[in-house]
């Protein structure tokens, strides 16, 4: 039978293959905590786990249809 070819998982931090931890948005891996640490700052604008959650802590303080609510899921909507 004729699978999908699987791609070698890299970090996305050093490239190294086959890296451990898996950001919980499962878009990027990452071979340890460091690497994933020195990435976050460019992964944490794409990563729509962590958007996620900040919009469910936005609609709990400010209401589910406050206006700042709505930018936020399209921004969501457009990474997934």
């Amino acid at each position: 039978m004729g699978g999908v070819k699987r791609e070698p998982s890299l970090c996305g931090n050093c490239g190294a293959k086959d890296p451990r931890l898996r950001c919980p948005c499962k878009d990027v891996y990452f071979c340890n905590i460091a690497c994933q640490r020195r990435q976050w700052r460019n992964h944490k604008k794409q990563c729509t786990f962590d958007l996620i959650k900040k919009v469910d802590a936005d609609r709990a303080t400010l209401g589910r249809d406050a206006p700042a609510i709505g930018p936020a899921c399209v921004k969501i909507g457009g990474l997934l």
